[in-house]
């Protein structure tokens, strides 16, 4: 990770933005999961922000920047067998709010979004496994349709540019009104 950030700032000349995006979900009540697949999810769910964070924020302080951190609405609604899941996204919008706080002065803006269920390749294996059908998704979302990659991108764009100054330490869903459902 601290390479990869060196990378970006020797490709790029500076480092302003900062997505972490990555999440992983193994299924089972806490009686069911191994620790070490907890201890997996929360790796790769919070531990993996917290290190590209960690080596980005310094790059960003001379000029500051934008960190988004993808999270989920499983941080605010919790689905049958997820707990692992459910933890550690709801432990990324503490910790966004904290850095926020941390590196506000350095005019590093930190928010998170969270998306409900999203058109992409792992929603279509859920879909052909049975996992869930499309047709219990729809049921989720007032709005009548599964969100896109290109509904999750808009808010990033505008969350990293400078129409979103004055927002840090806040997330926003991207849900199709699923978690004001209830859902």
């Amino acid at each position: 990770m601290k390479n990869a950030v060196a990378r970006a700032i020797a490709e790029l000349g500076s480092l302003d933005v900062l997505i972490n995006n990555a999440g992983i979900e193994i299924n089972g009540t806490v009686v069911d999961l191994t620790a070490e697949q907890w201890e997996q999810q929360l790796a790769v769910n919070l531990r993996d922000v917290f290190l590209f964070s960690k080596y980005a924020i310094p790059a960003m302080q001379p000029l500051g920047g934008s960190i988004i951190n993808i999270s989920s609405v499983h941080a605010y609604v919790s689905w049958p067998r997820c707990p692992a899941y459910d933890a550690s996204k709801s432990a990324l919008i503490g910790l966004t709010r904290a850095m926020a706080i941390d590196h506000g002065r350095d005019r590093i803006r930190v928010n998170a979004i969270c998306p409900g269920y999203i058109e992409t390749p792992l929603l279509e294996r859920w879909f052909a496994s049975g996992i869930v059908t499309k047709e219990e998704v729809l049921k989720f979302h007032p709005l009548g349709r599964i969100g896109t990659t290109n509904d999750v991108a808009e808010l990033a764009l505008f969350l990293a540019s400078d129409a979103a100054a004055f927002i840090s330490g806040t997330s926003i869903t991207v849900d199709g009104a699923l978690t004001a459902s209830g859902h």
